[in-house]
């Protein structure tokens, strides 16, 4: 049941107020953070890379430090013109960007909400904490999430998307979960674009950049390497090796997962095309778990964004105004796990993990709820999806 024009306008207006202040929260705790604290890693690449200079930690330097660069030589390349402009100019024309970008991304995940939802849902987007870190700290998530949307929105064109997605998997690899996803989806041709292009950046920089290129290649090779675990059994420290050794397994878990779901989600939608943009959502959401550090770092949520606009749409849907209340409720508490800040060491860790885990098992059950919508709003038929895909 819709409701009528006069509580759809009282439901903006309200919903308005309240995007006004969660606008004015976000940049309260936005003013407290270190504006540009991971730009810096990337300005002072760019730097280097200008310069001749090395962009790794040599063998022997202990990784894992404050503003350390681990990401392919293009990427610092890319920040070159951004690293001749001194620190503080390149952080304000940074955050710009990133202003600029959540906003365009904001946009396209919310703008098929009802409209007297839009207000409260942008409320939530420009609150949601890893949004709010992500554009103050200034790191490549964000951009990355925006290349990957624009790629699944280009995904009837595999040359131009594959090129984007590249991209995007050229910044961050993060997302290489959607690489299955495409597959499972039947999108092969823009799997091989992809590859493709990512194929000639390689060749490229290994061009350009082939002692860079070689550094980060020996980067990758310590990265895999195991201290913690060698200095637990050389202390003798039992209980250390243990957590050590229960969290990698936890890890290992969590990105065999993240890959099943990706390809469950792609072979979803290779059946229901009407689906298909609801579940490349789902598969975004789980991506950065194939990282084996993604538990740790709050702004690789923000891939979550897309599951829960998507999510709340269907939401919305419901012909029950009680399943709307409860499923409404629902997507609510996930975004108050994930906006849990530290109280002790495990509690975000837990906490957020707990919100995405509950934010998919929310998307898995509405999924259903979505062909007939998609129609009843003449958006788009199941016969018309089915047939756009390569």
């Amino acid at each position: 049941m819709t409701p009528g024009p006069d509580r759809q306008r009282a439901l903006r207006l309200l919903g308005t107020g309240v995007f006004l202040l969660a606008l004015a929260a976000s940049a309260q705790i936005g003013s407290q953070l270190t504006l540009g604290f991971d730009l810096l890693a990337y300005w002072d690449a760019g730097r280097h890379v200008a310069a001749g200079g090395p962009l790794y930690r040599a063998e022997g330097e202990a990784l894992g430090q404050l503003g350390e660069f681990r990401y392919p030589p293009h990427v610092a390349l890319a920040f070159v013109p951004l690293a001749a402009l001194p620190l503080p100019v390149a952080k304000v024309l940074w955050l710009a960007v990133q202003v600029a970008v959540a906003g365009l991304v904001g946009i396209a995940l919310l703008r098929r909400l009802p409209a007297a939802a839009r207000p409260w849902a942008a409320a939530g987007y420009v609150l949601y904490l890893p949004l709010v870190l992500e554009v103050v700290l200034g790191n490549l998530n964000l951009l990355t999430l925006a290349l990957c949307l624009l790629a699944w929105r280009w995904r009837d064109r595999p040359a131009l998307a594959g090129g984007v997605l590249a991209a995007g998997l050229g910044l961050k690899l993060l997302p290489f979960t959607l690489i299955p996803f495409y597959l499972a989806a039947g999108r092969i041709r823009t799997v091989l674009w992809c590859l493709a292009t990512g194929l000639v950046v390689l060749i490229g920089t290994a061009i350009v950049l082939p002692v860079r290129l070689a550094e980060f290649l020996a980067l990758l090779l310590r990265l895999t390497e195991t201290p913690w675990v060698r200095t637990a059994i050389d202390r003798e420290q039992p209980e250390l090796l243990a957590t050590i050794l229960w969290s990698r397994g936890l890890t290992v878990i969590l990105a065999l997962l993240a890959v099943a779901i990706a390809i469950a989600a792609g072979r979803a939608a290779a059946r229901c095309g009407a689906d298909e943009t609801h579940l490349h959502a789902l598969a975004l959401a789980t991506a950065p778990y194939l990282a084996p550090f993604a538990v740790f770092w709050t702004t690789f949520l923000v891939f979550s964004l897309p599951l829960f606009a998507s999510t709340l749409g269907r939401a919305l849907s419901l012909d029950s105004a009680r399943g709307r209340a409860l499923a409404a409720a629902a997507l609510a508490c996930c975004w108050l796990l994930i906006q849990v800040v530290r109280l002790h060491d495990l509690m975000p860790i837990a906490a957020h993990l707990s919100g995405v885990v509950g934010l998919c098992l929310l998307a898995v059950v509405l999924l259903p709820t979505g062909p007939d919508v998609q129609a009843r709003e003449g958006r788009l038929t199941p016969e018309a999806a089915t047939s756009r895909r390569d």
